[in-house]
C-alpha cells in the first residue's frame, strides 16, 4: 500500500468508513497499489483530497479546483446517513 492510499484511508476515518462509503470490501482497499482511476471521483468526494493528489498521472494540478466547503458538507452528509 502506498502513501496516498494510507492518506485516503486516514482522511476517510479508517478503512471501514472508506469501504462503506465506496460500497466495497475492506480487503479491496488493502490490495490498492494506487487509487483506481474509476474510484478517484468517489474518493475525492469522501475525503476532499484533490484529484491531482490522488492520481497525478491522470489529473493535472489545478485542473479540478477543490471546493473544500462542499467536500466537507458531502462528507458530513455521508456520516449522518451512516
Amino acid at each position: 500500500m502506498n502513501e496516498t492510499v494510507r492518506r485516503v484511508i486516514d482522511a476517510a476515518g479508517g478503512p471501514t468508513a472508506l469501504a462503506r462509503h465506496l460500497g466495497i470490501k475492506i480487503p479491496s482497499l488493502y490490495s490498492w497499489r494506487r487509487i483506481p482511476a474509476e474510484r478517484v471521483n468517489a474518493v475525492h468526494a469522501v475525503t476532499g483530497i484533490p484529484r491531482e493528489d490522488l492520481r497525478p498521472d491522470l489529473f493535472a494540478p489545478g485542473q479540478y479546483p477543490v471546493d473544500s466547503s462542499r467536500a466537507s458538507k458531502s462528507l458530513a452528509r455521508r456520516e449522518i446517513a451512516a
